[in-house]
C-alpha cells in the first residue's frame, strides 16, 4: 500500500483491502473445510490491519480541515465530496457535506442536502439543530417544509430555537412566530434573526433586546440588531448598545493591577464596534 496512493485515493485503497481480504476469507474457508492448515487467515488480519491505517488517514483529515483544504486549492470539491462519504462517523459525514453545499453547483444541491436531512433526523439535541439550521438554502421546497416540521419537533426550546432561527429566512406562519418567541430571551438568536425581520418584527425584537436581564446580552443583541432597524431609529439602537456595554461589571478580581481592570467592558464595546461599523452606512468623509 504506497502511502501516495492513500493519501490520493483512500476510498479506492479501502475497497482493494476489502476485496483481497475477502479473497483470503475465501481461501481459508476452503483449507478448514479439507481439514488443512488455515495459513491464510494471516493475510485477512494483515488487510484488516491496512484498513485500520487507512481509516485512521480518514479520520485525521475532519470537516473543518477538508473545507479548508477546498478553499485553499489542494482538494477538488469532489474529493472532499467523497471523503466525506468515508467518514464511519455519521455527524462528521454530514458536517462535511454540510459545508461543502454552498460551493456545489446548485443542481447536486437537493440532493446532497436531502442526505444530510436523513442523517439529523437520526441526531438529537444541539447536533441535529445545527445541521438544520444550516440547511434552509439547500433544500428543496419539499424537504423545506420537512426539515421546518423537524425542527419544531426538537424536545427543547434551546435547540428548536437555534434550528428555527437558523431557517428564519424561510419560514412564515406559526413556525416564524414560533422562532420569534423563543429568540425573545436569547441575544445571539435576536442577532441571527434579524436580517430576516420585517420593520414591525425588528421594532419587537428591539424590545426585547431591552428587556433582556444581563447588560452583556443586552449589547450583543442591541449591536446585532442595529444595522437592520430602519435609518431613523438606528443611532439610538447604536446609543443604547454602548451604553449596556458600559454597564457590563469588571470581570478581572481585584487583586489584578489597574489595567487589566474593565476587560469585560472593553471586549464587549469592541464587539460592538466591530458589529456596527461592518454594517452601518457610515457618513464618507
Amino acid at each position: 500500500m504506497a502511502p501516495a496512493a492513500l493519501l490520493d485515493d483512500p476510498g479506492a485503497e479501502l475497497r482493494d483491502l476489502a476485496a483481497a481480504r475477502a479473497a483470503a476469507a475465501a481461501r481459508t474457508d476452503e483449507a478448514l473445510d479439507a481439514g488443512g492448515p488455515a495459513l491464510t487467515v494471516v493475510e485477512e488480519i494483515r488487510h484488516g490491519l491496512l484498513a485500520a491505517s487507512v481509516r485512521t488517514v480518514i479520520n485525521a483529515v475532519p470537516p473543518r480541515l477538508a473545507e479548508l483544504l477546498v478553499d485553499a486549492g489542494l482538494w477538488p470539491l469532489e474529493r472532499a465530496v467523497a471523503h466525506a462519504a468515508l467518514y464511519p462517523d455519521a455527524y462528521a459525514r454530514a458536517d462535511l457535506l454540510t459545508r461543502l453545499l454552498p460551493r456545489l453547483p446548485e443542481d447536486r444541491r437537493p440532493a446532497l442536502a436531502a442526505e444530510v436531512l436523513d442523517a439529523a433526523r437520526g441526531m438529537h439535541g444541539h447536533t441535529a439543530a445545527g445541521l438544520y439550521a444550516a440547511l434552509g438554502d439547500h433544500l428543496a421546497p419539499g424537504d423545506l417544509a420537512a426539515v421546518v416540521a423537524a425542527a419544531r419537533a426538537l424536545p427543547t426550546d434551546l435547540h428548536r430555537c437555534l434550528a428555527l432561527t437558523g431557517l428564519a429566512a424561510h419560514l412564515s406562519g406559526a413556525a416564524r412566530a414560533e422562532a420569534l418567541r423563543l429568540a425573545e430571551t436569547r441575544a445571539a438568536a435576536l442577532t441571527r434573526l434579524a436580517p430576516h425581520l420585517t420593520p414591525a418584527e425588528l421594532a419587537a425584537a428591539r424590545r426585547a433586546a431591552e428587556a433582556l436581564p444581563g447588560p452583556a446580552g443586552r449589547a450583543e443583541a442591541l449591536a446585532g440588531l442595529a444595522p437592520y432597524v430602519p435609518a431613523p431609529d438606528r443611532a439610538g439602537v447604536v446609543r443604547a448598545a454602548f451604553a449596556a456595554a458600559a454597564q457590563i461589571p469588571d470581570t478581572v478580581p481585584d487583586e489584578e493591577s489597574d489595567e487589566a481592570r474593565g476587560t469585560g467592558r472593553l471586549v464587549a464595546l469592541a464587539r460592538c464596534c466591530r458589529t456596527t461599523s461592518s454594517r452601518l452606512p457610515w457618513p464618507r468623509s
